[in-house]
């Protein structure tokens, strides 16, 4: 039954977030309008690309996050004079000298971000009538998130850093003690060998693919990025990143050992990827495999076609482990199991295909603003084509939200500093499940506040029919403990639903 809770949380979190930060910028001139909207990233926080390791590295070549994609965290929380800097035009104090030296010679930053999110999603009466037991989720929650990091460089040409984030939600409490959440988010070590070859050790964050709202070839990381939260909540990966730039050629090759869950040698994946730049086109390539566990191959483009900014990605997968469901799951008007349930078919000899196609169109309306339309189609491979098994796919442990339809499209309009309002920021963003004709509409403001504070806001609502990935609403099956759905019945069933209003704002600033 306590599934029934995550699933409505997961939900909320993916539907109600904070302002969609990830579509405007793969130019330099995308980039400086992203930063004008967020805010500069601070010098102590870290770059993803591995050019950052040694001040003498090749800056020129793309890193495995274009820079026009930027990290989500930095956009967000950067921004704002450092202190210790003056006003324009006014004469720094010694005081304010004497503090930039010795920033400038000291190996080790400390820092934090702190962030208040208050998050409320409205369930209606979807849970009114449930059974006794029935755990509904949470409509308002409150999750304080406090990241720590430590910066050191004792030489330029190695780095080593670790990130830790602690989690504390203030109003969902438990009748017994509860500890704050605590999490390595990043441990690791770069460096180079003859400022050639270029490697980070341990547990980073990495993020692949060109897309916005979904990123098939996003292999390395478990957990699907959430398309319309100002910062990627996942945390990093365990693994060796091996990084050769070719200046020149305008490329970049990277080999990466895969330690996540590998207790022997054999156990360890293997994943390459390359990047080129061909005139004004980035094109990548990906593979990704381990021993007992699916054949990932990927290829992504970006390139600027006239005022457009076009996006291609694609990926296959060979040996999927999760099975696709076929029948019908109908409840009894009761709530009891029906005599007939869906069956589980195996895939793992099948090529599973995935592929996302994305334009983006900046608008000029003024001397120095821009209106930036981006609409993005999915096309999934591994979905269903309707709801019917929606309710079922959530009780066997089998939805993914964003990746459980065939057919979705993603639309975003965005306003980034319009006039005289240099300090907000204006994003409509709309989801669409177009297999089971569900969505999503949201409306995201932003504002920098007192230099350093950034006041985000958003309101949303779930639009279409009822039942599908969006508009959540059903009977979904209960298993008993270890129980395998595609072995064992149900024992009951328990109503399951999604967010209908959704709304929040978070309060973010960097210490």
């Amino acid at each position: 039954m306590r599934w029934a809770a995550v699933v409505g949380a997961g939900l909320g979190a993916l539907c109600g977030a904070a302002l969609g930060a990830q579509a405007y910028a793969q130019t330099d001139d995308r980039a400086a309008l992203e930063a004008e909207m967020f805010g500069e990233a601070p010098a102590a926080v870290p770059a993803d690309g591995p050019a950052t390791v040694a001040a003498d590295a090749p800056t020129t070549v793309p890193t495995e996050t274009p820079p026009a994609e930027g990290d989500r965290e930095a956009a967000m929380f950067g921004g704002g004079p450092e202190d210790g800097t003056t006003a324009a035009g006014a004469a720094p104090s010694d005081r304010s000298i004497e503090s930039m030296l010795a920033e400038a010679n000291d190996p080790l930053t400390l820092g934090a971000r702190f962030t208040l999110r208050f998050d409320y999603g409205g369930y209606g009466d979807a849970y009114d009538d449930a059974p006794e037991g029935t755990i509904a989720p949470a409509a308002l929650q409150t999750p304080a998130l406090i990241d720590l990091y430590l910066d050191g460089r004792p030489t330029e040409r190695v780095r080593a850093f670790v990130g830790a984030r602690i989690q504390q939600d203030f109003v969902t409490v438990s009748e017994f003690f509860e500890l704050p959440l605590i999490q390595l988010d990043e441990a690791w070590l770069k460096f180079d060998l003859d400022r050639r070859v270029f490697l980070t050790v341990g547990k980073q964050r990495i993020k692949w693919g060109a897309a916005r709202f979904w990123n098939p070839t996003d292999f390395l990381n478990r957990e699907r990025l959430d398309p319309l939260s100002v910062v990627d909540l996942r945390l990093g990966v365990p693994l060796i990143k091996v990084h050769v730039p070719f200046e020149r050629a305008g490329g970049n090759l990277y080999a990466v050992a895969l330690l996540d869950g590998a207790a022997e040698p054999q156990q360890i994946g293997g994943a390459g990827r390359v990047e080129w730049v061909i005139g004004p086109s980035e094109v990548s390539a990906t593979v990704v495999g381990r021993k007992d566990a699916p054949l990932r191959i990927g290829a992504d483009v970006s390139a600027g076609v006239g005022p457009l900014e076009v996006r291609l990605e694609g990926a296959v997968t060979h040996g999927e482990e999760s099975p696709e469901w076929v029948g019908t799951w109908q409840p009894e008007p009761d709530g009891a199991v029906p005599a007939t349930l869906p069956g589980a078919t195996d895939r793992s000899d099948e090529w599973i295909p995935q592929a996302v196609g994305s334009v983006e169109w900046g608008i000029p309306y003024g001397d120095d603003d821009t209106l930036y339309v981006t609409g993005e189609y999915f096309y999934n491979g591994a979905g269903y084509d309707d709801a019917e098994l929606v309710p079922w796919l959530v009780g066997s442990g089998s939805f993914e939200p964003l990746y459980t339809g065939r057919h979705y499209a993603g639309l975003n309009v965005a306003l980034l500093a319009p006039g005289d309002w240099d300090d907000h920021s204006f994003l409509i963003s709309g989801l669409a499940n177009l297999s089971d004709r569900s969505g999503l509409v949201r409306l995201d403001h932003q504002v920098t506040a007192l230099t350093r504070l950034r006041i985000s806001t958003y309101i949303g609502a779930a639009v279409g029919e009822a039942g599908g990935e969006f508009r959540l609403d059903g009977l979904a099956p209960s298993f008993g403990p270890g129980a395998d759905p595609r072995l064992d019945a149900p024992i009951g069933t328990t109503p399951v639903a999604g967010p209908r209003l959704l709304a929040g704002c978070w309060l973010a600033v960097d210490i």
